[in-house]
């Protein structure tokens, strides 16, 4: 059984995802991930955010857990 849609028809863009530097606030990422389930209300709810050093190279993923 195939699919007719690839991923990248799936995906969201990596600059589309919420991310921020290591050195922000947990207050400020949850403001960050409110703005994001505005912006892609009905079509996505973020549940993490990417965390980004000062060479913008991923350190990691915080999760809401």
């Amino acid at each position: 059984m195939g699919y007719e849609k690839e991923v990248k028809d799936l995906m969201i863009p990596l600059k589309d995802y919420p991310h921020v530097p290591y050195w922000f606030t947990l207050d400020q990422v949850v403001t960050i991930m409110r703005e994001a389930a505005i912006k892609f209300a009905g079509s996505f709810e973020p549940r993490a955010v990417l965390v980004f050093d000062e060479k913008s190279q991923l350190l990691g993923i915080l999760t809401l857990k």
